[in-house]
């Protein structure tokens, strides 16, 4: 068992998938135009479409923050209607490998309102160059082990830790990395 850092990031672009019709949108130019009022020439095709005061909601909307209380935000995400509402979204706001982002929007909703209040682009923080340190188990022997291995990621839940999941060397015995992410705390 060794712990290895490893960078994370959070989302770079946000996905839209309209059946046909896909679009992403730079985090970075929102986050711009929330500060600054500016568009930049990557949101410029979206709001031509849009009037002035349209562009002014979605600034306020940006910007906007709620207080938020993270126990509540996870109970109703978790919660059948919530989880039913975040598919919902997941259609639309997509990962990058076009799969329902409605667990990744759950997540960052929940890491966002760990901080006390939560906002749309607090839902996107800037995670690079962040280290985050992980629990790694790999096979005993990699030398006799494929030139690739495949990687089982175990994500703890909250109030608990990757050292409540140590029996995952069992996996790695049938030549599975296995990772143990810790990611505890505010914005984690």
């Amino acid at each position: 068992m060794a712990f290895t850092p490893v960078r994370s990031w959070a989302a770079e672009q946000l996905f839209f998938d309209f059946g046909p019709l896909s679009r992403s949108i730079p985090m970075a130019s929102l986050e711009y135009f929330a500060e600054t009022g500016e568009v930049d020439a990557a949101l410029a095709p979206y709001f031509r479409k849009l009037t002035p005061a349209q562009q002014a909601d979605l600034k306020t909307a940006l910007t906007t923050t709620k207080p938020a209380d993270v126990v509540t935000v996870s109970q109703f995400f978790y919660d059948p209607m919530g989880a039913r509402s975040l598919d919902f979204m997941g259609n639309v706001i997509q990962t990058d490998g076009f799969l329902n982002g409605g667990k990744a929007l759950r997540s960052a909703l929940i890491a966002s309102a760990a901080n006390g209040e939560i906002s749309l682009l607090s839902v996107h923080p800037t995670r690079q160059n962040r280290t985050v340190p992980v629990v790694l188990f790999v096979p005993e022997n990699l030398a006799a082990a494929p030139s690739s291995l495949s990687v089982v990621v175990v994500s703890h839940g909250l109030g608990s830790s990757p050292n409540d999941f140590l029996e995952a060397g069992v996996i790695a015995s049938y030549g599975f990395v296995v990772a143990l992410p810790d990611h505890h705390g505010p914005g984690c």
